[in-house]
């Protein structure tokens, strides 16, 4: 892929300072608060091959509320120099994410349509277990239900809205 090309999944500000000191292009997905929350929840317990307790852990519910707000605390702060992905609209119009994507790092190498893009996430199968896997379903759409109950009584997610809607 070559030297210049940095990919960071987890909300790491480190390595993100490390590309911008290097001029490297880096693209940053937000997603609604209520939205990453829960799912990087859900996605904490498969990672360590744990099963969802019954009970909601309030405590790393509110860690991981807190993490997301220093996160895009920076981001926001750093906006103008990062490439801004929107979740929903990578969902609905993954092309021009992929398009900006093959430009800015890959110098246009890939030949890209919106037929090559749709057959690449139809065949996409992500993370193989239900709680980990970034495709939706509904039994974790039912935890995610629950989840944001509880999220939304926490303080510390006001500021997370609050930083949300500053991009």
């Amino acid at each position: 892929m070559g030297e210049n090309l940095l990919c960071i999944i987890y909300h790491a500000i480190a390595p993100i300072k490390i590309a911008l000191k290097k001029k490297i292009p880096v693209f940053i997905l937000v997603r609604d608060p209520k939205e990453a929350i829960t799912s990087y929840y859900l996605k904490t317990y498969s990672l360590n091959h744990e099963s969802i307790p019954k009970k909601i852990n309030h405590g790393l519910l509110k860690k991981l509320t807190v993490e997301y707000s220093n996160y895009y605390e920076f981001v926001n702060n750093n906006k103008f120099n990062l490439e801004i992905i929107f979740f929903k609209d990578l969902i609905s119009y993954p092309l021009n994410f992929v398009s900006k994507l093959n430009s800015m790092v890959f110098k246009n190498k890939w030949e890209l349509d919106s037929v090559k893009v749709n057959g690449l996430i139809r065949d996409y199968s992500g993370a193989k277990d239900t709680f980990g896997s970034s495709k939706p379903n509904n039994e974790k759409d039912k935890f995610k239900k629950d989840l944001k109950i509880v999220l939304f009584e926490l303080e510390e997610y006001q500021k997370a809205i609050s930083i949300f809607n500053k991009f």
